[in-house]
């Protein structure tokens, strides 16, 4: 499917919540890779759909086979508060927020919601690197240290994947400019000297 033809499909839906909810609709936009605009031929749909009915939170998800589709319906207070939240997975459940494309928004509420998740306190991100750290990182050093000293190593595998994953939240919690420093710094306290002194080494 072309991108033209699946956003074809995003305002054919954006039409039909109008006319369902009409006025209590306040914001309808798309997030994901057809946000980004990086949506690929099997790409999903993904939208977000801000309405003005207090403690709303409900979604449809449904595919016709050919294509799948997922939309979102909150109240305004609840996908604020949520946006303004930092947990271990930030990284991956907040990324709509910085990518909404907007299809239908009046009073620039797509925007807001946009702001707040940007405009989160430095120590909030602080203290959820703190949790990660200690919640998820540490129990698996142990694990690992105790596979190495009496195994089995069966678990090593499903137990390598669960240390990525942490740990790519804790680059994306902290930034990834922070883990380039980190890494740059590890090499050289181990002898690892990339020579970048020569323009072309040969």
């Amino acid at each position: 499917m072309t991108r033209e033809e699946r956003m074809k499909i995003v305002h054919e839906i954006k039409e039909r919540i109008l006319d369902k909810y009409g006025d209590d609709v306040k914001a309808i936009g798309v997030y994901g890779s057809l946000g980004r605009q990086t949506d690929g031929p099997y790409s999903d749909i993904e939208m977000m759909c801000v309405m003005s009915t207090e403690e709303a939170e409900f979604s449809h998800e449904w595919t016709t086979g050919e294509w799948k589709v997922e939309v979102n319906f909150d109240s305004e207070e609840i996908l604020l508060d949520y946006a303004s939240q930092v947990e271990s997975d930030w990284p991956l459940t907040h990324g709509q927020f910085f990518s909404i494309l907007p299809i239908y928004d009046s009073g620039g509420y797509l925007e807001k919601v946009y702001q707040t998740a940007k405009s989160v306190e430095a120590q909030t991100f602080h203290d959820a690197i703190c949790a990660l750290i200690v919640e998820e990182l540490f129990e698996y050093a142990g694990k690992w240290r105790n596979i190495r000293v009496q195994g089995p190593t069966t678990f090593l595998p499903s137990l390598t994947v669960q240390v990525a994953m942490a740990g790519a939240m804790l680059i994306g919690l902290q930034s990834l400019e922070n883990f380039w420093n980190g890494i740059q710094e590890w090499t050289e306290r181990h002898g690892y000297i990339v020579d970048v002194s020569k323009r072309i080494p040969f």
